[in-house]
């Protein structure tokens, strides 16, 4: 039997319900079936399937960049806090997440994912592909892992 990047979401996802916080995240190269995934996932879990790009966009679309850097992490917060149930699922988040903003952005879905679980998807370097339970960053430079 084949495991699909479907199936080691959810196992993450079981994974993370025993911990205080719940963040999962998705790294994968473009084309390598992320979005695909969140969709199994939503479909076998009735969770809500959040398009970051079409859920922020409106909101940002008047802001400098330097104001986007600075209002991203609020904006993450309101969208998830505003879904229902207990389990999020984000795609498209790469558009959000510059190189200098992606701490920030990480460290703020950690602090949502005390009150839901969220599964994140990003894209990454080829030959890179994970799925991981996010822990806090303290530093730039340090991440561990599940």
């Amino acid at each position: 039997m084949t495991v699909t990047l479907a199936d080691i979401i959810m196992q993450k996802i079981r994974q993370a319900a025993r911990l205080r916080h719940r963040l999962v995240v998705v790294v994968a190269p473009f084309g390598e079936g992320k979005t695909h995934a969140l969709h199994a996932v939503a479909a076998q879990t009735r969770a809500p399937l959040l398009d970051l790009c079409s859920v922020l966009s409106d909101r940002m679309r008047d802001l400098t960049e330097k104001q986007r850097r600075r209002q991203i992490p609020r904006l993450l917060g309101e969208a998830i806090s505003g879904v229902e149930g207990d389990l999020v699922l984000l795609d498209s988040a790469q558009a959000l997440f510059d190189p200098a903003g992606m701490y920030n952005c990480l460290n703020s879905l950690w602090k949502v994912s005390q009150s839901k679980t969220i599964v994140v998807a990003l894209e990454g370097a080829e030959g890179h592909s994970r799925v991981l339970l996010w822990k806090r960053l303290r530093t730039r430079t340090t991440r561990r892992q599940s």
